[in-house]
């Protein structure tokens, strides 16, 4: 009999050439502390850029939101 767990396999899928990829994604603490991030990488897997934000206290889809909005 198994654990019932399954392991899995996740990677990174490169853009079409030519083209780079954002990813982004926050987090929040119950109660407070939160924050935001991102990257963009090329077609080849080269970084060509990220950043890292603390945010105040907010909700999560905010959150979420503000990752894809902020401008430093």
């Amino acid at each position: 009999m198994g654990s019932g767990w399954e392991t899995r396999l996740i990677c990174w899928k490169p853009p079409i050439v030519g083209r780079v990829k954002l990813k982004t994604d926050g987090a929040r603490k119950v109660g407070g502390c939160a924050g935001c991030g991102g990257l963009i990488r090329g077609s080849d897997g080269q970084w060509l850029g990220g950043f890292a934000k603390h945010v105040r206290n907010c909700i999560v889809s905010m959150l979420e939101n503000f990752g894809v909005c902020w401008k430093g």
